[in-house]
């Protein structure tokens, strides 16, 4: 859905295949992926929040144009007035009482499933100091310059200064 795509998400996938390509990551190496997400984690975080707000927004032409947004507050008014209040006070904030709900100790448990990506530990653990640094250093080349592939290089380089202190 290219239309959907906003510049911001674009932007931030083309940076990461531009570092990439000239060889700047490597997406095995895992100073690599630290430093990357350092720099670009609240930047994709501002990204999807931006996405969802104009998913949330815009116009669906198979429910007369109205946003999804519209047709939630819409269903939970007909909810209101309806029967079902059960459904619209908890989802209002209405006191529900939770002595119903619990653990059955007896019951089936369920898999484990893990629907995150992490990145690994680094072998070097960085100071409070030392991460504060970094993290200074990125915000402030982020204002200054706008340049996230700029502020990628600086913590990488920064990073490396560490390892090779501590080697």
């Amino acid at each position: 859905m290219e239309g959907c795509q906003s510049n911001s998400n674009f932007q931030i996938s083309e940076y990461i295949l531009y570092l990439e390509r000239n060889g700047f990551l490597c997406s095995t190496n895992e100073v690599h992926l630290y430093c990357l997400q350092l720099v670009y984690l609240d930047l994709i975080n501002q990204a999807l929040d931006e996405f969802t707000a104009q998913w949330n927004s815009h116009p669906v032409t198979t429910e007369t144009n109205f946003s999804p947004r519209q047709l939630w507050v819409s269903g939970m008014v007909t909810l209101q007035q309806s029967n079902y209040t059960a459904a619209v006070q908890d989802l209002l904030g209405a006191s529900t009482d939770y002595s119903n709900y619990g653990i059955d100790e007896e019951g089936p448990v369920p898999e484990a499933e893990e629907y995150r990506i992490s990145v690994p530990p680094l072998a070097l653990q960085l100071s409070a100091d030392q991460l504060h640094l970094v993290q200074n250093s990125i915000n402030e080349s982020r204002d200054e310059s706008q340049n996230v592939i700029f502020s990628y290089l600086m913590a990488l380089e920064i990073i490396h200064s560490f390892i090779d202190a501590s080697a």
